[in-house]
This record gives structure tokens, sequence and C-alpha cells, in this order.
């Protein structure tokens, strides 16, 4: 796409009030652009309360135009669309000049797509917090999965997930992702499945088959080796409530503080989600989602406090080479038992498994250590909701036996099940499907007449 006309909003770090915004004129035509040379952003102000505001031209009424962003002019994102009906649009940011850095804006005919690439890479965390506060890490830490993404921004008509395939180095037609693929305004997402990172991306020719097109990238070496940190969070909370969090930035090998954000760092947005939200919904209880924060920043203010109760904190972080990372954290060792008297069996048991309350089973009770739960049924399924993860040694029934599992669910290790508590457990929950569905494990008792089974926890 050839611009037309494009808008820096810049802030100064002196006096947000004297140098807020450049508007450069391009010196496109219509004819080779394809866009109208009416097209064109003018008027750029900083209102008194700090935000910033500018007009769109457009050359009609009738057909569609849309606003892109961009922070370095490598990529460029859908922003908003703009109301036909009308040649004369006020436009003000979603946020105050002074927090942005330096913002891109670029009108667009609508239906221009915009294609983008990049590696999304991702690590997982589960434990106490030191002092009630801080993660309890350990280093190294790992990334432990990547994907690689295509942005289809400005567009509006998407092929299905089947007519996309990534290709790259190692990567041969690899399928995108059925589910979730959502679709929102006029951008759209495809990522290939999550790969082992035991092979990790590199730099080099990708190509994206999208559609009917061939779509080919030249991407840079991600220099994992310097580009990913770990952002460690530190709480303050009371009364199951989160009121402040903070951040450092430190060497994911060493743990050593980095001190300032690292210069390669390029945005910071976090979100946190509470409970156990509902069956395969990723994020359908979110508690709260972070706008844009300035690059800069070390710590957010709740106002007011948001709900703290066996919550996960997820922390992303953009770079200098287009690539996101993100981090899960997650603090509980929260399961529940259920009794039933049907097997978990046929095309749905995972489902009966992970949501066993929605299939016929009672709810026995919930613990974080080694507990008992009294019920007489011949079917218990131990389960682990959502971003908890939890590690069970042994389970044992009122007759004394110690049972193991002939069903499970996102659950490793499971051998160690089966005999008395001795220090070898099976985890469960532990993926990162684990943060969005949770793990299980199924007793089987069925002619044992048990009156409750007791769960062996392990730290």
């Amino acid at each position: 796409m050839h611009p037309n006309t494009t808008m820096i909003m810049r802030a100064s770090n002196l006096n947000p009030s004297v140098v807020a915004a450049l508007l450069l004129m391009g010196a496109c035509l219509p004819s080779p652009c394809g866009v109208p040379s009416e097209l064109y952003l003018t008027n750029v102000v900083v209102l008194p309360n700090g935000f910033g505001q500018f007009e769109v031209r457009t050359p009609d009424t009738t057909n569609g135009y849309v606003l892109l962003y961009s922070r370095e002019l490598t990529q460029w994102s859908y922003w908003k669309s703009l109301d036909t009906g009308t040649n004369h649009h006020v436009i003000q940011p979603p946020f105050p000049i002074s927090s942005i850095g330096t913002v891109f804006v670029q009108a667009a005919s609508l239906g221009q797509a915009i294609y983008e690439f990049h590696f999304d890479f991702r690590g997982m965390w589960n434990g106490p917090l030191k002092n009630n506060s801080t993660p309890a890490l350990s280093w190294p830490q790992q990334i432990q999965s990547w994907q690689a993404q295509l942005n289809v921004d400005n567009c509006t008509n998407f092929p299905s997930t089947a007519d996309v395939l990534f290709s790259g180095i190692g990567t041969t037609n690899e399928p995108a992702e059925d589910d979730p693929t959502p679709y929102y305004d006029l951008t759209g997402w495809y990522s290939t499945s999550i790969l082992p990172i035991s092979s990790p991306p590199l730099g080099g020719s990708w190509t994206v088959e999208y559609g009917a097109k061939h779509l080919v990238f030249s991407v840079p070496d991600p220099q994992l080796a310097s580009h990913f940190v770990t952002i460690v969070p530190s709480f303050v909370a009371s009364n199951g409530y989160l009121h402040s969090v903070s951040w450092t930035y430190r060497n994911s090998i060493t743990g050593a503080d980095l001190g300032a954000s690292p210069v390669f760092k390029k945005k910071i947005d976090f979100s946190i989600y509470g409970g156990d939200y509902n069956l395969f919904g990723q994020n359908d209880y979110t508690v709260f989602e972070s706008s844009e924060i300035s690059d800069n920043s070390t710590n957010y203010v709740f106002s007011p406090p948001v709900e703290w109760t066996n919550s996960m904190f997820v922390v992303t972080y953009g770079d200098s080479l287009r690539n996101n990372y993100t981090y899960f954290y997650s603090f509980g060792n929260l399961y529940q038992v259920y009794g039933g008297n049907s097997s978990v069996t046929g095309n749905n048991w995972w489902e009966q498994g992970y949501d066993p309350e929605s299939h016929s089973f009672t709810l026995l009770g919930s613990a974080t250590n080694t507990s008992t739960f009294t019920g007489s049924y011949s079917v218990y399924v131990i389960r682990v909701p959502k971003h908890n993860v939890v590690n069970i040694d042994a389970v044992r029934g009122a007759n004394g036996i110690y049972y193991s599992s002939y069903i499970t669910g996102n659950t490793s290790n499971l051998q160690n099940i089966g005999g008395p508590p001795d220090g070898m457990y099976a985890v469960v929950g532990p993926t990162e499907r684990g943060y969005y569905t949770g793990g299980f494990i199924v007793i089987d008792a069925t002619g044992k007449n048990l009156s409750s089974i007791t769960v062996f926890t392990s730290p």
C-alpha cells in the first residue's frame, strides 16, 4: 500500500503541549498510488486535557475509508473506519499524547489489505508468591512455545483457516489454527498451531498461502538470546483485591535486574483473569485489561481495585523486530473432586472431564492440599480448574486401596499415581492448554462401594 498522507503524533518529553504532533503531507499522486489526492489529514492540535485531535478530509461522502496506525512504519494496523455521509471527520485518539511516544497515522481507502508477519513467543509459570507479593521464580526461565502469525488489516473478506498454510525454515505447509481465529472490525489473524520450542523459529524467507494469494515475507532473526527478558511482577493486594502492580525486567538466564526498560521493547500490556471462568472460553472472565501503557512505565495503580482471588496475570511486550512475548503467571493449586455413577466415555469424554458438573457429576468439595472427600460413587473426577497446576501423588479409597487413573486430560507423568505417597507425582494442568481448559484425572471405583477418597498432593 502506498499512503497518501501520513501524520506523526509525537509527544515531547519536555512539553507535550509545545511539540505534540507533526503533519507530513505525502507527495504521492493519485494515479500511481490509487488513492485520491484529496484524502488528507490536517489541523493537528493538543487539547487542554492532554489528548490530541486532528481532522481527516475525504474526497467524497460515499466511499469507505479507514485510519491505520503504526509505531515504526514497519507495520500498519487498523484503527477505525470513517463514517460515510460526510467528508470532514474530527478524530481524537483514545489516549493522551504524552502516553504514546510516537505513533504514525495514515488515511487509506477501505479494503486495501495490509499483511504483517511476526512470531509470538510464550512462557508459563505456576507457583507461590513470596511474601504474598512476588512470584518465587527460579532461573533460568524458558520460552515454552511459539507461533508464526499473520495479521491482516483493512480487509473485509477473509479465507477460511483451511486455506491458510505457513512455510519457513524447518516448517512446511503448517496449517493455520481452526480455533480460535477471531475477526473483529477490519482485522483478522491466522497463526500456526503452537510448536515446541525445541525447534525455535529462524529468520529468512517465510511464505503464507493465503487463499489464492502467495505471500512472501523476509523475516529477521528473532534474536531470542537478547530479546527474551522476564518481566517479574510484584503485587500489592489485600482482602481479595489487587491495588497495584509493579514490575522489573530480568535477564531470563541469570535473573539479574536489567534496570530500565530494554531499548528493543516497544510496548507492554497485561491482563488479569479471575477465578474459574467457564469451560473453553479463553477470555470470558477477564477482570482487567490494560490499554496502552507508557513504554517506560514500571507500575500501575488500579482505581478501583480489582478482584484478586485464584487469579492469573498475563503480561505481553513487543520488540523492535515486530515479535510479541507473552508470559502467563498463575498462583493457584486449587482442585475439585466430583462423584458420579456413569463412566467418562463417549465422543465427548474430554468435555465430561473438564466440565463434570454439566454432565451429572456432583461436586464433593475443593482443596489446595491433601484432603478427603466424602461420597459413595462409582466414578470420581479430580478436576483442576483453569490456570491452576496441582501435583497429585496418590489417590486412596476408603477401603485403603490406592487407585490409578484410566483416563486423563492435560496431565503429565500419570504413571506416578497408583501406589502410596512417595514424592513422585502426576502434574495436572501443566501446559499452556491448561491455562485455558484446566486438567483432570478419572478414578474408576465401580463395584468398590467406596464412601470416600483421599487425594494426596505434593508441593
